[in-house]
């Protein structure tokens, strides 16, 4: 556990009566999310969605469904649809 996330948690053990239920939660999810945003941003995995980007035209790619979990190795045209989310570049040759 990071220090941000150690500190969040520390805030909330050690709040005081915010006068409601209410008021408590929303004071908790107010540190909490203030502590997801200093969090640092996730690597990028690599993949792109489709909304995002589109792969070049005649580029190999792999591509999945997110849902389904359904791989394809394809060679992307712009004439074509796609039902898949998700895309990335497949690696050089070894």
């Amino acid at each position: 556990m990071e220090n941000k996330e150690q500190n969040a948690l520390l805030q909330i053990a050690q709040m005081s009566d915010c006068g409601s239920y209410e008021n408590t939660m929303l004071r908790m999810k107010q540190i909490a999310t203030e502590a997801l945003r200093q969090s640092p941003q996730p690597i990028n995995s690599g993949w792109v969605s489709l909304q995002d980007r589109l792969p070049e035209n005649n580029q190999m790619v792999l591509m999945v469904h997110l849902t389904v979990l359904e791989y394809r190795i394809i060679k992307f045209s712009t004439q074509q649809s796609y039902w898949m989310t998700h895309w990335m570049p497949l690696p050089s040759k070894p």
